[in-house]
């Protein structure tokens, strides 16, 4: 033998070669489709439950109050402010903290800019339960309690709550024009009454860092029977209304059922709104808060 036949490729090796890149086209599309099938049952992605705690309350607060600062139309810093704080909550609660698929939501459209509504659900079933949360302030205000100690609250049930099982849907939903005095209060609320649809109760948080104990009050008395024996509850005439509007109020008028969720009466233009509450008293407040928002859903 002269060695030509052993240089030559042997049948099974020629038909091993051909047949390769065909079954790697045919065992591919079939992985692929095994993938795509078990997608549809892939458990949610993970919820990072962070509890409420007096340190994280006080960090975010300041974050709100001292980094964002001021959050309004009238200046340049005031519109920073809202972009920062928008982006804060974004952060806190969307899919690399929290786990929530937020919803964005463009505002009004304004001279100085557009800023989102930011909405997080959480799974049940019946009419939704919304907790409300302005993240602006008044102009010439670091807005504390007007709406600092109530975004920090809700942001932090949202937190708390991640990934829970409820009996009735919540949605936390945080909305740029609440408190300044200058922007479309009216406009966003009927944004916001928009993308809740049709809900069970709608509680607007703010003014939490002054008491452990929460108030309730609504124009609407009957709205209040929910929290009998779980929260004092005030007269609209005392904690509601003043010298100008509460964003409670303004759901009211508009025909939503919305009560307001605070620890102290609405802060009025005049008073400064610029000292930051005890981290202890706020975090009690806020835990109630919690507490009640489970209740009024109904967990399991």
């Amino acid at each position: 033998m002269d060695g030509s036949e052993n240089r030559r490729p042997r049948r099974g090796v020629v038909i091993f070669l051909s047949l390769l890149p065909l079954w790697l086209v045919i065992s591919t599309g079939i992985g692929l489709w095994l993938w795509n099938r078990g997608g549809e049952n892939q458990p949610e992605q993970a919820k990072f439950k962070t509890p409420i705690s007096a340190e994280g309350l006080e960090s975010d607060l300041r974050k709100i109050v001292e980094i964002a600062g001021p959050r309004h139309l009238g200046s340049d810093r005031g519109h920073i402010g809202l972009k920062r704080v928008s982006a804060m909550i974004r952060s806190s609660l969307g899919p690399e903290n929290a786990g929530y698929a937020l919803e964005m939501h463009p505002g009004p459209t304004t001279p100085e800019g557009t800023w989102p509504l930011v909405l997080a659900r959480l799974p049940g079933e019946g009419k939704p339960l919304a907790v409300v949360a302005g993240y602006d302030s008044r102009e010439g205000s670091p807005g504390v309690e007007a709406n600092g100690t109530g975004l920090a609250s809700v942001l932090a049930i949202a937190q708390a709550m991640a990934g829970e099982t409820l009996g009735r849907p919540v949605t936390f939903a945080f909305v740029p024009h609440a408190y300044d005095l200058d922007a479309p209060v009216r406009e966003v609320g009927r944004q916001l009454m928009d993308q809740l649809g049709d809900v069970e109760l709608i509680i607007v948080v703010e003014a939490t860092g002054t008491a452990a104990d929460l108030i309730v009050s609504a124009r609407n008395t009957a709205l209040l029977e929910s929290f009998e024996n779980r929260v004092r509850i005030a007269g609209a005439e005392t904690i509601c209304l003043g010298e100008d509007h509460d964003p409670a109020s303004l759901l009211e008028e508009l025909g939503a059922p919305a009560v307001r969720l605070s620890t102290r009466a609405m802060v009025l233009p005049s008073e400064q709104d610029d000292v930051l509450p005890g981290p202890g008293v706020h975090a009690q407040a806020t835990a109630h808060l919690a507490t009640l928002v489970r209740i009024l859903a109904g967990a399991r």
